[in-house]
């Protein structure tokens, strides 16, 4: 959008809104924060200009009609009287001319102010609307990645499991080396479940306190380590720190990094400064007004055009042939979970410029609970899950680790078989995935555990939650996180830890 300058006197005519820009909602040479100020000096200016116009003009018209009326009361000295009223009638109607001048200038100033402030609120309408619409975009894509990562990670967890069973049962170079294929295969698979569920409903952020420069110049250095780009770091000690998921965060730059890379394949520089700000309402998109980490990195690279800026956060847009366009995508729903955001914008000859903005938190909620358990009893374990090849590859690892295993389809079973069991033969610990789609799930069932047995020692297993109870297990009772798909030897430590 286009603006006048303060100091300029000129109306200067709207353009199309970019709409997916993003960029801080700003006039040029002036934030929204700074309006009051900014329409004051305005003001003053343009008063100051209509004073003047005013003041020329009373000048030269009031010399003119002295200068004149004198020279004809010197040429006639027998009608001086009637010059003398002349003059006198003359001298009134300049000053209330000039007057008039003043208040008419003034009034088309103010008028031109108004209606440029108008287009200005109409602009910021605009581009609040399509933040809402980006955000609706990324819930849309999210809701469908999330479902995709749940039955995807189920899916790995019953390879990954069973290929674990087969390496305990056979031996030699060629099985190795297929099962190694396998779990290479489910690792790539694993990555791309990270990412959708990064976006998506059900990546809620596991945050831990992190100082954010010390984080972006390892995972910059990192990334750039090999390739024949530069990188330039301006990112002060005193940078504040924030309160984020470290995984979720790294995946969030490396892929606005890979982005700066992909367009300098000969070369060029990577610039990432870092500052800590202090944001007005609506200062710079939808954030909140507060203290922020400002984080901009600048490419050398030949820039976004235009019609690219309007759509690079949008899911599976690229313009790189094959790549699958979500990096962007991933980056500024991440940044946006954690209460922040990503601008984009390319000044004319000075490549790409991605700026994130993080919340600052300067401490850890205090979020642990203390939980007490009983003495091991049975070393018999009651898994619950809605999916058969899980419950049989579960059943299989725990047999094979030693336990005694038994399985429940949903949480309504899993509770009838431990109140069963409390009389004779207790469980020692429950594995409950979170999510059964035509059951009870994992919540609602621990709710109830703990109302029947406030010493039960249970894991939360699930690949996807749309609650944040992966992120803060504790809360809800759950002594231990069990992520899918995992290894057997993830399974034995968290049995190890929470039975010893």
């Amino acid at each position: 959008m286009s603006f006048f300058r303060p100091g300029e006197n000129v109306f200067i005519p709207i353009r199309t809104i970019d709409r997916s820009r993003v960029f801080p909602i700003e006039k040029i040479g002036g934030n929204r924060a700074d309006e009051p100020d900014m329409n004051r000096e305005l003001f003053h200016f343009n008063r100051v200009s209509a004073y003047y116009v005013a003041l020329i003009y009373a000048t030269i018209s009031l010399a003119y009609i002295l200068i004149s009326d004198i020279l004809l009361i010197g040429l006639n000295p027998d009608d001086s009287e009637n010059l003398l009223i002349s003059l006198g009638k003359g001298f009134a109607f300049v000053i209330l001319t000039s007057i008039l001048l003043y208040l008419l200038i003034r009034r088309s100033d103010r008028r031109r102010l108004q209606l440029q402030n108008r287009i200005y609120d109409l602009n910021e309408m605009m581009n609040q609307k399509e933040i809402v619409s980006q955000v609706v975009r990324l819930e849309s894509i999210g809701r469908l990645a999330a479902g995709m990562a749940h039955n995807l990670n189920n899916i790995m967890a019953i390879i990954e499991g069973n290929a674990d069973m087969i390496a305990g049962k056979c031996s030699g170079d060629d099985t190795s080396k297929n099962l190694q294929a396998i779990r290479n295969s489910v690792a790539r698979a694993r990555g791309l479940s990270d990412t959708l569920l990064s976006f998506s409903e059900g990546g809620e952020p596991v945050k831990e306190l992190i100082d954010l420069g010390r984080f972006v110049a390892e995972v910059s250095t990192a990334q750039l380590e090999g390739s024949k780009v530069k990188l330039s770091l301006d990112i002060p000690a005193s940078l504040s720190t924030v309160l984020a998921d470290r995984g979720q965060l790294r995946h969030a730059y490396e892929n606005l990094l890979i982005n700066s890379l992909e367009v300098m394949p000969g070369g060029g520089t990577i610039s990432i400064t870092g500052r800590n700000v202090r944001l007005g309402e609506k200062e710079v998109a939808d954030l909140v007004a507060g203290e922020y980490n400002r984080i901009e990195i600048r490419d050398s690279g030949p820039g976004i055009p235009d019609e690219v800026l309007e759509s690079i956060f949008d899911p599976y847009f690229s313009t790189k042939g094959q790549n699958r366009g979500l990096g962007l995508t991933l980056a500024q729903s991440v940044v946006r979970r954690h209460g922040g955001v990503v601008l984009a914008d390319s000044p004319r000859g000075q490549g790409a410029r991605f700026t994130v903005y993080h919340p600052v938190h300067r401490y850890v909620p205090d979020q642990r609970v203390a939980i007490e358990r009983g003495e091991m009893r049975t070393g018999r374990i009651l898994w619950m899950d809605d999916e058969q090849g899980i419950r049989e590859v579960g059943k299989e690892l725990l047999e094979h680790l030693g336990y005694e295993a038994v399985t429940a389809s949903d949480g309504q079973e899993a509770l009838d078989m431990y109140r069963e069991a409390m009389g004779s033969r207790p469980f020692d610990a429950v594995v409950l995935d979170l999510v059964v789609p035509k059951g009870m799930g994992g919540a609602e069932t621990m709710e109830r555990l703990l109302d029947m047995d406030p010493k039960v020692r249970a894991v939360v297993c699930s690949g996807y939650s749309k609650d944040p109870i992966m992120a803060s297990h504790l809360e809800h009772g759950f002594m231990a996180v069990l992520p899918k798909p995992f290894l057997i030897g993830s399974l034995k430590k968290v049995l190890d830890d929470i039975l010893e």
